[in-house]
């Protein structure tokens, strides 16, 4: 178990700033505080092996990088579904939905057929990646590995990683 990690501060940070403008939202304030008290239990491990040859066999079809507004809502909307009531829900939602992508900060959502069904963030700094934030609709232990495998093939491919880290389930 890893308690207090760089890279973690860093994404909090990132996010934490999406409201730190001259007019949010209500909504988006009280998600932020929704999302500050669901991370405060969040603990992280690294990752024992990057082995990315190894494919399980999927129950995703396709995990793709956000970068358009429709994939930023469905991010949105799946990350408010970790609340089960529906006040807070929208104001989650409403936290989410506002997002400004950036370089460091990947958002990445998973689709069974044309059905979104797990969403994450990989952050990355140097050498290191982390993949947090993971919420799947039916809290899937298989479509989760495989998402998360999926990422670190793409970041494995792209540059040098030494280390992955990722929630605790």
């Amino acid at each position: 178990m890893i308690s207090k990690i760089e890279l973690v501060e860093k994404k909090h940070r990132w996010l934490l700033a999406q409201v730190d403008v001259d007019f949010p939202t209500p909504e988006s304030i009280l998600g932020r505080d929704l999302y500050i008290e669901r991370e405060k239990s969040t603990q992280y491990r690294e990752l024992a092996s990057l082995n990315t040859e190894h494919q399980i066999e999927s129950v995703l079809d396709e995990v793709y990088l956000v970068d358009f507004h429709r994939l930023t809502i469905m991010f949105a909307q799946l990350q408010s579904k970790f609340w089960l009531e529906t006040k807070e829900q929208n104001h989650v939602l409403e936290f989410f939905a506002q997002i400004v992508l950036s370089e460091s900060h990947d958002l990445y959502v998973g689709f069974k057929s044309t059905h979104a069904i797990i969403c994450g963030i990989a952050t990355r700094s140097n050498q290191e990646l982390l993949i947090s934030d993971l919420i799947s609709e039916d809290a899937n232990p298989i479509a989760i590995d495989h998402f998360i495998n999926s990422i670190v093939k793409r970041y494995v491919k792209q540059e040098s990683i030494s280390k992955v880290i990722v929630p605790i389930a």
